[in-house]
């Protein structure tokens, strides 16, 4: 618990901005770069290490 309250202190002004801006910024953007990092990393078991998963990442990234 302790634990919890640190971070949410440690974060207390990202949380704050987050409701003044309610609203106001679309998220869309955001939420498909995330929908194409998890299918990518779902595509992505065979990959043997992290770096692979990177290069990955930075390719589908950079293709849209």
């Amino acid at each position: 618990m302790k634990k919890i309250a640190r971070t949410l202190r440690s974060h207390r002004e990202l949380l704050l901005n987050h409701f003044k801006a309610r609203k106001q910024i679309s998220s869309g953007v955001l939420e498909g770069l995330n929908n194409k990092a998890k299918v990518t990393m779902r595509r992505s078991c065979g990959f043997r290490t992290f770096r692979v998963l990177e290069l990955a990442l930075s390719l589908t990234w950079q293709t849209t």
